[in-house]
């Protein structure tokens, strides 16, 4: 396990779980290629790098280039408030498997 943030890095070449700032994956959009999953913690808060960061990897998926899963994660989902962004399918099967349980 590592970590990846602007100005410093702990990963060896065996690391398998690496935990990276959004940041860091918006200004390295190649090194998306290298991940199979991404997880993005409270996508509930609205900021131009995870909006981004979405955009990004939702272009990637649809064009095929990158063959990935995406996590989004939330303790406050809203699915009206995520209306027209890339988190509103999520939000949606977010909502009914946290019925069901």
């Amino acid at each position: 396990m590592g970590y990846r943030v602007r100005g410093g890095s702990k990963c060896v070449d065996n690391t398998r779980l690496t935990f990276v700032t959004t940041q860091v994956l918006v200004n390295e959009p190649d090194w998306i290629d290298l991940i199979d999953f991404v997880v993005v913690d409270e996508v509930h808060e609205r900021n131009w790098q995870t909006d981004l960061l979405l955009t990004l990897l939702k272009r990637k998926m649809r064009d095929g280039s990158w063959k990935g899963k995406v996590v989004l994660m939330s303790a406050t989902v809203e699915v009206k408030r995520s209306e027209g962004r890339s988190d509103k399918l999520a939000a949606k099967i977010l909502t009914r498997r946290i019925a069901r349980a």
